[in-house]
């Protein structure tokens, strides 16, 4: 089971997402396009002050994620926190902070 609600992400345990997309604003409110030299990566932490992500993805060109099994088959079920970030010409942009819940699985 994998869902987005309110940009939360709720994945079972080992499971697969899929891929699913991203999309970003300019501060003028159009929509943002990856340049070739821009990353924008999903990283999971249990904790926000964590120093190293325990799950790190880089999108696709067109801001796609897939979670794979082997992302969350080693960690803990309960809640974690996910952040998006975009580097680009060097500079490093925070985008969101939300809830990751990595659920049991019968």
């Amino acid at each position: 089971m994998f869902t987005i609600e309110n940009d939360d992400i709720r994945i079972s345990k080992g499971d697969s997402s899929g891929k699913f997309a991203a999309s970003l604003t300019t501060a003028e409110g159009t929509p943002y396009e990856l340049q070739e030299s821009d990353t924008l990566v999903l990283r999971v932490k249990k904790r926000t002050t964590d120093e190293e992500p325990l799950i790190e993805i880089e999108s696709d060109a067109n801001m796609q994620f897939e979670l794979l099994p082997e992302h969350t088959a080693n960690l803990g079920c309960g809640a974690y926190k996910y952040d998006l970030h975009l580097t680009n010409e060097g500079s490093y942009h925070p985008i969101t902070v939300h809830d990751f819940i990595i659920e049991e699985t019968v």
